[in-house]
């Protein structure tokens, strides 16, 4: 039996925004960038596809990953309790639980 080739699927609608989860995503292991992830970040970025990373860390820590992929999309941190703008690190929504 011959099994037919995959042919790429096109988006209905052009894709805007890619969420990419930090630890075991765009970092290996060791916590470094993957070379494959940095280039296709890049390539998302040329075609005008805004990215955004997402970490469970504390707010401090996405910053070196974001700086290093060149990076103008938000941060979202501490498992989407903070909301940082990535190039600059300002706050742009903090939703804690209620007292």
């Amino acid at each position: 039996m011959t099994i037919p080739p995959i042919r790429p699927i096109r988006p209905i609608r052009p894709i805007r925004l890619i969420a990419l989860d930090l630890d075991g995503t765009a970092l290996d292991p060791a916590g470094e960038l993957r070379p494959a992830g940095v280039d296709a970040v890049g390539r998302a970025q040329a075609a005008g596809v805004r990215v955004a990373l997402c970490t469970g860390r504390r707010h401090r820590t996405p910053f070196p990953a974001i700086e290093a992929l060149g990076l103008d999309g938000p941060a979202v941190c501490q498992n989407g309790v903070v909301i940082k703008d990535g190039p600059s690190g300002r706050t742009l929504k903090r939703r804690g639980l209620p007292k």
